[in-house]
């Protein structure tokens, strides 16, 4: 059992040296590595492997700093000294808890940190066929000078960044165009998946900016094992227990949609208005659906692409209630520091409760006011002319908030309005769904 992780506390390590056999079984087992350059981490050291290969065996290539940074990506990230390797881990261990059973620490928000998101528009190219650097969006978002990379020279068309969003802890996961398009590989995915096990182990929130093509395909992706990986970070964003909200920036298609969140794997998922959901481009979409190329010069092709491109607008996402919002870009840090006090404050107490009793065996009710009906539902499902002489009306049906154990938890009202209502947990065919009960 020496090798059994259970991530009560968070572990970190630092690659000083050789480091060889269980040594480097405790390194990776750790959530946060720290490689100095010299140093190196193999199963086993160069001379044993000399002696059974015959062959000169170079440290640098059998586990120096570059094989772990950008190809297997073990070492989150890469110093020069010693100094420097204790300080990186004291600033990763300054946005964890000690244990998981405590949230994380709240910092003090600075005044600059309130005044760069208007900066966001100028990040973004008008033109949706023009690349950016996603990680500049979170620094624009996240609280100032407090975006920390996790492998961030490893599987670079995925980002991962713990930051602070008005004081307090979260995970950024991101796709980038800036690499491939955005385009996810299997080692972006595996980089992802870890991500979200760590975020969801010390009840760190995980907030997802959107803006892929879709998983990169191909021969060498098959070799890599990409379905398996694909649904590997499928699964363990439908299991994490901690509030997860998406973004959509601009693209988001195919399988990438649900695996970034969307299609009810986030508790919120909003979309700025340059947002596009599909199962391909525009342009393939026409080609796939009407059979027809630009090239055609046909006279009907620019309707079929303008409708395509409506169809798959953040409007139309909106109409079919794929998404809860859409939003101003500069409103973006904003809604999301609002989103997760809802999520935090008004949601999570009371599925921790309800899962509790559940586990039990047990019913569990809470009383709910108007004002927190209205708050948790979101105040746009709810206008102040719709409720008056203390009661609720509207409808909110499907709406994923948070999930428990992976089973996602649905919100519901009817078009009856009350004057009071309980919230009921209850489990059904292995999904725990809570409904509100109007009486």
């Amino acid at each position: 059992t020496q090798y059994i992780r259970t991530r009560r506390v968070p572990w970190v390590s630092a690659i000083l040296g050789p480091c060889y056999g269980s040594s480097a079984w405790y390194s990776v087992l750790s959530d946060f590595v720290v490689m100095r350059r010299g140093s190196v981490l193999a199963v086993s050291s160069p001379k044993v492997l000399s002696l059974a290969t015959n062959e000169t065996i170079d440290p640098e290539e059998l586990g120096g700093w570059e094989m772990h940074s950008q190809i297997t990506g073990i070492a989150d990230r890469v110093v020069d000294t010693d100094h420097e390797a204790i300080s990186l881990m004291q600033s990763f261990l300054s946005y964890l808890p000690s244990n998981n059973n405590e949230i994380p620490p709240q910092k003090k928000v600075t005044e600059d940190s309130l005044k760069k998101i208007d900066e966001i528009l100028s990040v973004i190219p008008e033109n949706p066929k023009r690349t950016y650097d996603m990680r500049e969006v979170i620094n624009l978002i996240a609280d100032d000078d407090t975006a920390f990379p996790m492998k961030h020279d490893f599987a670079k068309s995925a980002v991962t960044e713990l930051a602070r969003l008005n004081g307090k802890t979260v995970g950024f996961i991101g796709s980038n165009p800036k690499f491939n398009g955005g385009a996810m590989d299997p080692n972006a995915c595996d980089k992802i998946t870890s991500f979200l096990v760590f975020c969801d182990s010390f009840n760190i929130p995980i907030i997802i900016l959107v803006d892929t093509p879709g998983f990169l395909i191909g021969v060498e992706g098959e070799k890599q094992k990409a379905p398996g990986k694909i649904m590997n970070f499928m699964t363990a964003l439908q299991l994490c227990s901690v509030p997860k909200i998406s973004v959509i920036l601009r693209k988001s298609y195919v399988q990438a949609y649900l695996n970034m969140g969307g299609g009810s794997n986030s508790d919120l998922v909003i979309a700025w208005p340059s947002a596009e959901v599909s199962f391909i481009s525009p342009e393939l979409g026409v080609w796939v659906v009407n059979n027809k190329k630009i090239q055609d010069n046909d006279p009907n092709y620019n309707n079929y692409l303008k409708k395509m491109t409506y169809d798959n607008s953040a409007l139309e996402l909106a109409r079919s209630f794929g998404i809860q919002d859409i939003i101003d870009p500069r409103n973006t840090r904003q809604y999301l520091i609002n989103a997760l006090e809802t999520l935090d404050k008004k949601i999570a107490k009371l599925v921790r409760y309800a899962a509790k009793s559940i586990a039990m065996g047990e019913s569990y009710e809470s009383k709910l006011d108007k004002d927190s009906i209205v708050e948790i539902l979101g105040a746009n499902r709810f206008s102040k002319d719709k409720y008056q002489n203390n009661d609720v009306a509207g409808v909110v049906t499907g709406l994923a908030w948070t999930s428990v154990g992976g089973s996602i938890l649905f919100i519901e009202s009817s078009l009856s309005p009350v004057s009071y209502t309980h919230l009921r947990a209850h489990e059904t065919r292995g999904n725990l769904v809570c409904r509100l009960l109007l009486e």
